[in-house]
């Protein structure tokens, strides 16, 4: 896995608090998921949400220097923009970023490592699923 010098963590300033993650997904049902899995493992997580990919880039935007995201959660399969593509541009611009999807094999994770993600993670399928996978995006990003 590539090394990343500074953990997405550390760029969470003293009074700076929540942590945000921009999380990107077509599917607005994985929004609900994922604010009830970070609330259940009692994460301090301020979700950015867009279910596109220039949604997403246009939230970074807005978003500027001070609101930047510390961690973005993208879905892979996306209409207009993969995944893939805008974990490129997101990494660019400085967010940590870890990819997500239903199907996760050797050839996705390989191609993701290459990109420089800190992560493909394997959606949860049910709801229970999710606090644990909020536990695990915390752990990566060193929280």
């Amino acid at each position: 896995m590539i090394e990343q010098a500074v953990s997405p963590a550390s760029r969470v300033l003293d009074g700076a608090k929540p942590f945000r993650v921009l999380a990107v997904d077509d599917d607005p049902a994985e929004f609900a998921l994922l604010e009830d899995g970070f609330a259940h493992c009692g994460a301090d997580v301020e979700l950015l949400l867009a279910s596109t990919g220039p949604l997403a880039l246009a939230e970074l935007m807005l978003a500027g220097v001070a609101g930047k995201p510390h961690l973005a959660l993208i879905d892979i399969n996306m209409p207009m923009v993969s995944g893939f593509d805008l974990a490129t541009e997101l990494i660019r611009e400085g967010v940590p970023t870890i990819l997500m999807s239903n199907h996760v094999d050797e050839k996705r994770t390989t191609h993701a490592r290459k990109l420089g993600v800190l992560e493909l993670l394997a959606k949860p399928s049910d709801r229970t699923g999710y606090a644990a996978f909020a536990m695990n995006v915390m752990r990566i990003a060193g929280l």
